[in-house]
């Protein structure tokens, strides 16, 4: 797609600016994805089995996410631009963190499943566009923006506490 945005760009003689989205989360995530699927998993009293988690990545809130885009719309970037947060983060320590959040520590069964073949050990965008050119930072903190997402998942599940 990029390529296609790219070549119809040069050919029209306009400018292009994209977004490379890096590893979103929050309220509205589709079900199979790494933390709608453990916290929905965790709300419903399962098990949820996970590699070791020990690769890193860089996770960004779905409302900075949108942030972040809507400052690169109306900012003059032209090229590629890295939507992320720039921390990268153990997949270990957001699943222990949901684990807390949901009650469901006692449920996590870290280690049960292989590391995926070819599987990047890290994955963290480098932000520095985003953040010099852009002027855009992120307004959400990991653990406030898992909080935010389990309190949806409980509101939309039914759960109260």
């Amino acid at each position: 797609m990029r390529r296609v945005g790219e070549a119809y760009a040069e050919q029209a003689g306009i400018e292009l600016a994209w977004g490379r989205l890096f590893h979103l989360y929050g309220p509205r995530e589709a079900p199979g994805r790494l933390v709608s699927s453990i916290v929905a998993s965790l709300l419903a009293g399962e098990t949820v089995e996970t590699t070791t988690g020990e690769q890193r990545r860089d996770f960004m809130h779905v409302e900075d996410v949108a942030g972040a885009l809507v400052a690169l719309l109306d900012s003059a970037v032209v090229g590629p631009v890295n939507i992320a947060s720039g921390a990268g983060v153990k997949v270990s320590d957001v699943i222990d963190r949901l684990g807390r959040l949901t009650g469901g520590s006692r449920l996590l069964r870290r280690g049960a499943l292989s590391e995926r073949p070819g599987e990047p050990h890290s994955l963290v965008g480098d932000v520095a566009r985003l953040r010099d050119e852009v002027g855009y930072r992120p307004r959400w903190t990991l653990d406030d923006g898992l909080s935010d997402t389990v309190r949806w998942w409980e509101r939309r599940l039914g759960i109260e506490r």
